[in-house]
């Protein structure tokens, strides 16, 4: 092939190149050439250009915003009350929980328990021998059947006379020394077995059968739990504000993020001076039996607070001056600035020109400005509970 051929087909080439660059990268081709390339039709059209023809931009067919109405979704603004979160950090307790000791010294042969059960107050838990308590009790129910019969003989004879006055109530007297006796025994063999104070759970026990006890020796452990109470601190500046009944919210490393609620239960009588704390029981309730003794919490103590707007999270935007969201007015797009109170999970507490009812829009935003035509596809109601 000739040169000149050559030369005509490689410049060919470059151009082609050189034209499918700037029609796929336009922001990056120089600038002093721009002009020249667009009077060429080698760059596309700008994307108001486009508009101003009524196209959409990047060449596709209008759409919602381009000339009618922009479709949008929205919800109701509410009202909730404001509130404010302590986080501390507690120890789970059983509502009741003792250390169960042995109630006499002597010698274990039976134990009623295993670890886990769940037993009944009075239950018994364990017995010792009792083979001379046993006897004694016989022993003195003897004693007292006899001063009883004695009693007897005597009343009937003082009714003839043939007994003094002072004989019969020294009678009573011994009749009422042999009950006294015998309940003394009967208490002695009670002794011998340990009994459930409440009912509740059992530890792990640590004597077995055979083993040889005192009144110090402890058996086990016993717990309510049909209730939680977690002991933590709060801070002294909100030692006012804590009152029982408040409400709060515990999460733990167990669980999760499943939150507990629960109320404060009780309310220590002293600031520490040590640390400036205020000590707290929050009761949560484990009628489940899914929570336990020992656990450590995440509490958040909740101080309720004043009604507040209460607008969907959604619906919030932010720009250079802040947050604001869009509100309908008459099918047109009103923008109102809003101060965020309270964030939660799904639901903002807000401070702006907002009132009950007021429709905001969640969805159909990007292309809203101040006065814009707008149609509501779908409507949400306020939602009533909390955030």
């Amino acid at each position: 092939m000739a040169i000149w051929k050559q030369l005509i087909a490689a410049c060919a080439a470059l151009a082609m190149a050189f034209a499918s660059w700037a029609w796929l990268a336009p922001a990056s081709f120089p600038a002093p050439l721009r002009p020249l390339a667009e009077r060429a039709g080698l760059l596309p059209e700008a994307d108001d250009q486009q508009e101003a023809r009524g196209g959409a931009p990047g060449g596709g067919p209008p759409g919602r915003g381009g000339g009618g109405p922009q479709q949008v979704i929205t919800a109701s603004v509410g009202e909730e009350v404001s509130s404010r979160r302590v986080q501390s950090v507690g120890t789970a307790e059983a509502l009741r929980s003792v250390s169960l000791f042995a109630p006499t010294a002597g010698l274990v042969t039976e134990m009623l328990f295993t670890t886990g059960d769940r037993v009944a107050e009075d239950q018994p838990l364990l017995r010792l021998d009792a083979r001379e308590e046993t006897i004694a009790v016989e022993k003195a129910g003897i004693a007292l059947q006899q001063a009883r019969d004695q009693l007897g003989r005597f009343e009937r004879l003082s009714q003839n006379q043939a007994v003094s006055t002072v004989q019969v109530e020294e009678a009573r007297a011994r009749v009422a020394s042999a009950e006294a006796e015998l309940r003394g025994a009967e208490l002695d063999l009670d002794r011998r077995t340990l009994r459930a104070p409440f009912d509740g759970y059992m530890g792990i026990p640590k004597v077995t059968i055979g083993d040889r006890v005192t009144a110090t020796t402890e058996v086990a452990n016993i717990d309510d739990r049909s209730e939680i109470l977690i002991r933590y601190a709060l801070p002294e500046r909100f030692a006012a504000q804590a009152q029982p009944g408040a409400r709060v919210e515990a999460t733990s490393i167990a669980f999760g993020v499943e939150r507990f609620e629960g109320v404060i239960a009780e309310i220590d009588s002293r600031i520490d001076p040590q640390v400036r704390t205020l000590t707290i029981r929050a009761a949560i309730d484990n009628s489940d039996d899914r929570l336990r003794p020992g656990l450590s919490f995440l509490v958040e103590t909740v101080f309720e607070g004043a009604l507040q707007t209460a607008v969907p999270l959604l619906s919030l935007q932010w720009d250079r001056d802040g947050s604001y969201l869009w509100r309908v007015v008459d099918d047109r797009a009103q923008r109102v600035d809003v101060e965020i109170l309270e964030r939660g999970e799904t639901r903002a507490l807000v401070n702006g020109d907002l009132t009950p009812g007021d429709r905001v829009v969640l969805e159909g935003v990007q292309r809203l400005r101040d006065g814009a035509p707008v149609t509501i596809a779908e409507h949400h109601e306020a939602d009533p509970g909390r955030s």
